[in-house]
């Protein structure tokens, strides 16, 4: 099984012919930049652009919520969306998760209905090979690890 932001395909590992199992999911790396993007600029009326936007993403965007870890921290350049003067804004991993779990829990959603759709070899062989992230989405960290925990299938980067 592949998933590849935009749409989630189970594919033959040795021909890469698809099965008849297929879903478009229609969330993708941008798709969580706009959450960022969104979630800064609601919560403090403050605006960065695209690059900066996956920087965070990179840097401190985590899937994952652990308490037990000190959260990561990122001081980005960027404009007061109110007096469009230069500013520069603190963000947390712990931040970053939270406006990135709605987009994942829905991906998460589409991954449960694909995977309940396939044929039962389909799915043993899934099991077996696992799940494979791709696309830039795919970089998000703790994502394959997320996604493991909640189908119980080993998840990996491409």
């Amino acid at each position: 099984m592949a998933i590849y932001y935009g749409k989630i395909s189970i594919i033959k590992k040795d021909d890469a012919q698809r099965s008849g199992a297929y879903m478009l999911v229609n969330i993708s790396g941008e798709h969580l930049n706009q959450d960022i993007e969104d979630y800064l600029g609601r919560m403090y009326n403050f605006w960065i652009d695209s690059p900066m936007v996956d920087e965070i993403r990179l840097t401190v965007g985590s899937a994952l919520s652990k308490q037990e870890e000190e959260p990561i921290e990122m001081t980005v350049k960027g404009r007061n969306k109110l007096t469009y003067l230069p500013q520069q804004l603190t963000v947390s991993s712990k931040g970053i998760f939270y406006c990135l779990d709605r987009s994942l829990q829905y991906i998460e959603k589409e991954i449960e209905q694909t995977l309940n759709s396939v044929h039962s070899k389909i799915y043993d062989d899934i099991v077996k090979n696992g799940i494979c992230l791709t696309g830039s989405g795919a970089s998000l960290r703790g994502l394959a690890e997320r996604f493991e925990a909640k189908t119980n299938i080993h998840c990996y980067v491409s």
